[in-house]
């Protein structure tokens, strides 16, 4: 496994696993204390902020193609040009809740930032990426040049109308 393979696989696993740890303690509620619903509600929010942060750092990184990457230093950039993407999408929402952000930023870049000497061992995660947004815009465009006819999806015309399966 080359380096920059075994950093993306490491942050995607992070970053799965901080999505399922943050998913778990919405329905545990806070541990350990009985609070009024003012902190009640600020504690429901940081950990939405968290948790909306953590999925969308996820959905960036997918996007980030380490194969394309020609070196892990620019690999790194990229990583880190995902977080302040994602941080800047849940703050923007969420003004009140930037430092539970911050704290999840910073946690991720740790790990973005660690040594990738030990990262061969790391199992694999299944391939998974998300097309950038400038890809799908291609990708439907593409797909609209050919199968779309007037206003109806040609595959779909030709099945409903003409009793054509194939």
């Amino acid at each position: 496994m080359s380096r920059e393979l075994g950093l993306h696989n490491t942050a995607r696993r992070y970053l799965i696993d901080r999505v399922e740890r943050q998913t778990g303690s919405f329905s545990e509620g806070e541990p350990g204390r009985d609070v009024d619903a003012t902190d009640s509600q600020h504690w429901a929010d940081e950990l939405s902020a968290r948790h909306r942060f953590l999925a969308s750092l996820l959905v960036e990184v997918e996007r980030t193609d380490p194969d394309n990457a020609p070196d892990v230093s620019e690999l790194r950039l990229r990583l880190a040009a995902a977080a302040d993407h994602a941080y800047h999408l849940v703050t923007r929402d969420l003004p009140d809740c930037h430092v539970a952000v911050l704290d999840e930023l910073a946690k991720a870049q740790a790990v973005f930032e660690g040594s990738v000497d030990g990262l061969a061992h790391v199992s694999l995660l299944p391939y998974r990426r998300v097309l950038t947004d400038e890809e799908s815009v291609a990708l439907r465009a593409q797909a609209a040049d050919r199968w779309i006819q007037g206003n109806l999806w040609h595959p779909m015309w030709c099945m409903m109308f003409l009793g054509t399966y194939w």
